[in-house]
C-alpha cells in the first residue's frame, strides 16, 4: 500500500526538520588515528575513531559484533534499543509537538 498524500507531507516535513537540525547542530570531525584493531572490521575502527574525535559518550549501532566491544575508553557502544533505555533514564522528556 502506498502512503497517503498527508503521510508523505508529514514525513517530508519531519525529514526536512531533521536535516536542518543536522546542518545546524552537527560537529564535523576527522577520525582519530589511534583506533586500530579494536573492532572486528576496519570500517568499525574508523567509526570508533570518529566517535573518539567527536568526544561522544555513546556510539549506537545495530552491528552485533561491534556491540560486543562494549566500551572503548569513555565511549559506551550499544544497540539502538539500549540507547533508548539510556535516554529514558537520563532525559526528562516532554511531548514532541510534531
Amino acid at each position: 500500500m502506498g502512503q497517503t498524500l498527508l503521510s508523505r507531507a508529514y514525513h517530508s516535513r519531519r525529514s526536512a526538520r531533521n536535516l536542518t537540525r543536522l546542518r545546524t547542530d552537527a560537529t564535523l570531525v576527522s577520525p582519530a588515528d589511534s583506533v586500530v584493531g579494536v573492532a572486528d572490521h576496519e570500517e568499525d575502527d574508523l567509526v570508533l575513531a570518529t566517535a573518539v574525535a567527536g568526544g561522544v559518550p555513546y556510539l549506537v549501532t545495530g552491528d552485533y559484533g561491534f556491540q560486543r566491544v562494549g566500551r572503548y575508553g569513555d565511549i559506551v557502544i550499544l544497540s539502538p534499543r539500549a540507547f533508548l533505555d539510556v535516554l529514558d533514564e537520563d532525559v526528562p522528556w516532554q511531548d514532541d509537538p510534531e
